[in-house]
């Protein structure tokens, strides 16, 4: 299995893209930090989930968010063809 370093993933996209799609609207956010070496690591979470309208980036980097709808693009139909969807569906837990 291949490793993508946290500096890519923040380069191309995926944690704006993680972080708006997914965890912004329900109160939460990946925080990144600095350490003394200047090497970017994972902070924390930022947990505002009493604020009933989420998180908000005060600007959305669109070069990025272009990237990420070419990536989804490039990977719909095989995925789909293959699995029949796109998001995971959560199957029902039955007795």
């Amino acid at each position: 299995m291949k490793h993508m370093p946290l500096s890519q993933f923040v380069e191309d996209g995926y944690l704006q893209a993680v972080n708006q799609q997914v965890l912004h609207p329900l109160g939460l956010a990946i925080v990144l930090e600095e350490n003394e070496e200047g090497e970017t690591t994972f902070g924390f979470i930022w947990d505002e989930r009493e604020d009933p309208e989420g998180i908000a980036f005060d600007v959305v980097d669109v070069e990025k968010a272009r990237h990420i709808e070419e990536e989804a693009d490039l990977r719909w139909e095989a995925r789909h063809a293959s699995l029949g969807y796109w998001v995971q569906p959560v199957n029902p837990i039955t007795p």
